[in-house]
Formats: C-alpha cells, structure tokens, sequence
C-alpha cells in the first residue's frame, strides 16, 4: 500500500464517520422527542378532559 493511498483511504473513512455521526446523533433527537411529544399529548388529553367534567 502506498502513501498516497492510504491518505485516500483515512480521508475517506474519516468523512464517512462524521455523517454516521451527524445521522446517529439526529436519530437519538428523533428518538427522545417522540416519547417527550407523546407525554405532553397524554398531559393535554387529561387536561382537556378533566374541563369536560
């Protein structure tokens, strides 16, 4: 293997980490304001019902 190549290489891999990084910390966002909006959902349901009563 040369040099040159595997400057290539590390250049390559290092690019392709960062955007599975980017795509990995935008799933784990994703994953906590699903449940966050699901609670606040519940909250403003029970709210809501409880002015009904």
């Amino acid at each position: 293997m040369t040099a040159k190549r595997a400057v290539s290489e590390t250049a390559a891999a290092s690019s392709s980490d960062s955007t599975a990084r980017g795509i990995g910390v935008a799933g784990l966002v994703v994953g906590v304001l699903g449940p966050a909006a699901a609670v606040s959902a519940v909250l403003r349901g029970r709210s809501a019902g409880s002015r009904l009563e």
